[in-house]
This record gives C-alpha cells, sequence and structure tokens, in this order.
C-alpha cells in the first residue's frame, strides 16, 4: 500500500480570532439620582433611538470612535435583560460591536472584557425636563448621540451584561 500525503505550506494557514467583540450592558439606569442631581425617566431616550443610532467612543472622547451600535432599546422595570441589581428600575440598553480591526476598538474591547472597565457613560442634550420639589432635575427626553465604556460613570449602577 502506497501511503499518500498531501501537505501544503504553513504561510497558507490563516489564524481565526473567534472573538466577536460584542458587548451588552446598561448604559443608563432609570430613577436613579446620579451624581449631578438628575433622574433619567423612562422614555427618555424612546424618540431618540427612532431617529439615530448612538455611537460607542472610548470616555466621551468623540475623536476616539470604537464601536458601533447594533441595537438599542429602552428596557422597562422586569426585563430579563437587566441585571438583578437593577431590575425594578430599567434602563438603556446596548448591543455594541468593536471595531477589532483598530488598536484603540481592540485595547477598549479587551478593558472590558478583563474587567478594568466595567461603567458606562452617555452623552446626550435634554429636551425636556423638570425640577421636582427635592431640587433633582427630572430629564424626561432628550437626544442621545454616544454612549461610552467610562472608568466611573455618574451613574455607578450601570454595567455590563455579557462580553463575546
Amino acid at each position: 500500500m502506497d501511503l499518500k500525503r498531501k501537505t501544503f505550506p504553513i504561510s497558507h494557514v490563516k489564524a481565526v480570532d473567534t472573538t466577536q467583540g460584542i458587548i451588552e450592558a446598561i448604559v443608563s439606569v432609570f430613577e436613579v439620582i446620579d451624581c449631578y442631581n438628575e433622574r433619567i425617566k423612562p422614555g427618555f431616550f424612546k424618540a431618540s433611538l427612532e431617529r439615530r443610532r448612538a455611537k460607542g467612543v472610548w470616555m466621551h472622547e468623540w475623536n476616539k470612535p470604537v464601536a458601533k451600535t447594533l441595537e438599542q432599546r429602552e428596557l422597562a422595570p422586569g426585563d430579563p435583560l437587566l441585571p438583578e441589581s437593577i431590575k425594578h428600575l430599567g434602563g438603556l440598553y446596548i448591543k455594541g460591536q468593536f471595531n477589532l480591526e483598530t488598536q484603540r476598538g481592540k485595547e477598549a474591547f479587551s478593558d472590558i472584557a478583563f474587567g478594568i472597565i466595567d461603567e458606562y457613560s452617555i452623552g446626550f442634550v435634554t429636551i425636556r425636563e423638570t425640577v421636582d420639589k427635592a431640587g433633582v432635575t427630572e430629564l424626561l427626553e432628550g437626544e442621545l448621540y454616544e454612549w461610552s465604556p467610562v472608568l466611573v460613570g455618574a451613574n455607578p449602577a450601570t454595567g455590563t451584561v455579557s462580553v463575546k
């Protein structure tokens, strides 16, 4: 019996990275007074989310885009995507994919996956607000432009739901 062998040079093998660079996060939490003495109310993002997709940027630096938004929506209290700690509050859910073809996107995703960066913040313009009797600004409607992974967010209840 003649044994046949088929070989090919190793240079033709392409390494495949199965990391997708996808995160799911709650980037804003409703009904929590943040460090700016503001409380985002459910429905704040509704109209904005219908008009545009927010961009993922590194720590609010608009010259450092790192991710595109695949999905964005407000989650009502009790939604199964909400972590237990905020399940009773609701919030803004983002599914984003980091650009792993850029160094900044790769590093940003790596810091989130490693757990160094575990809070989020948002960049928005307020369209409608009121101030309650305690002096807390109630944010009722706004235009969302970006979400950012940050070291410390204005609202510490934000967080990563999953990393793929």
